[in-house]
């Protein structure tokens, strides 16, 4: 006989965050296919998709260019790559831009609306910024807790029926036979999503029991430089980039927040999941050197699964076999949630 507490934990969080666990998710398909629904939003961006790719010295006087700009500044500019060949351009006041290949400005985020922008603070932070995030990944633990009492829930004795869909019988009958198959079926690839998600939330804390139980290390990198006066030239600095870690695609470049800290890049190296790479160089802007660098493949077993998390999370790796599978999962919770709430609603009004 299954637990009754379990059901009941399955019964009443499914009640209480399921609504939640159905925003998150489908808001999580959309932004699998981000760049499809952005071309079709933005016809100039779709206008320009077969640009080549900018050399080095294009890359040089276009960040020599940005560097200039001082109301806002620039945060961080993030490199063109084969499947999305534009400039991405963060400034501090949180607006952004997004460049051509050759410089010219496409999207304005303080002119145009961006329904992607809006999409990702509703599913990451419910739109109420780092609170919003904090309690979202609080609230998906206990979609965990759902998931894993589905599954219990759904454990068959005899697995010869265990994936019978009802399709005649009573509105509850059917439902109840969609509601335990279509959930058992989706609930390994939403276990994925939602545990990478709730790890995301957690990073610092997640990554320091990995580091801790499977070793590995954080460096601890000095973001304060010394040297005055103006920055040395943009290819000086851009070389400097280059020179280290060779073999990574340099994927950004964010600048310093104040005066005598250090410019950074941003490398994906080969054999990285993580699709904006997870390896760095530290760059004392007044005199050119790097000073420190970041190969993530020597950080460690417990560092490189936590940079997994993200690609596995976002779809960046598994193909189209993994990205459909989420996409189902996904849209199967709207369902889920529906037939839930009448099943539990049906057997109260019976009682």
């Amino acid at each position: 006989m299954k637990s009754p507490l379990l059901l009941a934990a399955h019964r009443y969080i499914g009640l209480v965050a399921g609504l939640f666990f159905v925003v998150t998710s489908l808001t999580g398909v959309l932004l699998i296919y981000k760049q499809p629904l952005l071309l079709a939003y933005y016809p100039v961006l779709a206008a320009e998709q077969e640009a080549d790719l900018p050399n080095g010295e294009a890359i040089t006087a276009l960040l020599a260019r940005l560097a200039q700009e001082r109301n806002p500044a620039v945060r961080r500019v993030r490199m063109p790559t084969d499947d999305w060949p534009f400039y991405s351009v963060s400034y501090r006041d949180g607006s952004s831009q997004t460049l051509s290949a050759y410089g010219e400005v496409l999207v304005r985020s303080e002119v145009q609306f961006d329904p992607m922008a809006f999409i990702f603070d509703l599913h990451a932070h419910w739109l109420a910024g780092h609170t919003g995030e904090r309690i979202s990944g609080y609230v998906h633990l206990a979609v965990l807790v759902l998931l894993v009492t589905g599954l219990y829930a759904w454990w068959p004795r005899r697995w010869r029926k265990a994936l019978h869909l009802a399709v005649r019988g009573s509105a509850v009958k059917v439902l109840y036979s969609w509601h335990r198959t279509l959930g058992a079926v989706s609930a390994l690839v939403l276990i994925v999503g939602v545990a990478t998600g709730v790890m995301m939330v957690f990073y610092t804390e997640v990554r320091s029991v990995l580091v801790a139980g499977l070793g590995g290390e954080v460096p601890s990198i000095e973001r304060t430089v010394k040297g005055e006066g103006p920055w040395r030239s943009w290819p000086e600095l851009y070389a400097s980039i280059a020179n280290q870690l060779p073999e990574g695609q340099l994927r950004s470049v964010s600048f310093p927040l104040e005066e005598g800290q250090a410019l950074s890049a941003r490398k994906r190296m080969p054999g990285e999941w993580h699709q904006h790479g997870r390896s760095f160089i530290y760059i004392n802007p007044y005199t050119g050197e790097a000073y420190a660098t970041v190969d993530a493949g020597n950080a460690g077993l417990g560092p490189a699964l936590m940079q997994k998390v993200y690609p596995l999370h976002s779809a960046a790796v598994g193909g189209p076999l993994y990205w459909g599978a989420l996409t189902l999962a996904s849209c199967a919770t709207l369902g889920l949630f529906i037939s839930g709430v009448y099943i539990w609603w049906w057997r109260r009004r019976h009682r």
